[in-house]
């Protein structure tokens, strides 16, 4: 399978989501170790999902969606979070990053992809800089019963681990291949 001869719907889709600036497109920037991702200190810098195409090893060809803030506000942001809604339904590995004590919305949307039966993986980013991370897990473990990654995206702490829990997770189906590849079209 090859990156770029792999429709983009047989790809596996990773979407990294959380409230603006909480690290996601550095986190982007992290796991394809380039600059895809643009970075700013400005909240709601990545105003529509950005897919970008990139092969992870284990995986093969994966589809990465930097979203915008599911926290943004006023008319554009409220339009920027129907957007990142939209993303939502074609992620089959969702990436949910808190950076603060307050994990209520990170919590709302982890159950929200479980019932749309998508893998869930929960991160606690900026640990260099945050000092309450034991309070963040303890609030998201007894919520999942799942222990999330610690990571810096930044200094790219703990990425290898959320590369390791996306194979782990990868949905059952993923590898299944139909008699007739690509051949025709599904009916």
């Amino acid at each position: 399978m090859s990156l770029y001869n792999t429709p983009r719907a047989n790809q596996l889709h990773i979407g990294i989501f959380g409230k603006r600036n909480s690290g996601k497109s550095t986190l982007i920037n992290a796991l394809t170790g380039h600059n895809t991702a643009l970075v700013s200190e400005v909240a709601g810098t990545t105003t529509d999902p950005v897919y970008k195409t990139i092969e992870i090893y284990g995986i093969g060809p994966c589809v990465l969606i930097d979203t915008a803030g599911f926290d943004d506000t006023g008319y554009l942001g409220q339009m920027r979070v129907e957007k990142t809604k939209l993303a939502m339904e074609k992620t089959d590995v969702a990436i949910i990053v808190c950076s603060d004590e307050d994990v209520s919305q990170e919590l709302e949307w982890a159950r929200a992809f479980k019932e749309h039966k998508a893998a869930v993986i929960m991160v606690i980013n900026k640990i260099d800089q945050i000092s309450n991370t034991d309070k963040i897990r303890k609030k998201i473990y007894e919520a999942m019963k799942e222990e999330p990654i610690k990571i810096s995206a930044i200094s790219k702490l703990g990425i290898e681990r959320i590369r390791e829990e996306i194979i782990h997770k990868l949905p059952e189906d993923f590898d299944a291949k139909s008699i007739t590849g690509d051949l025709v079209g599904e009916g």
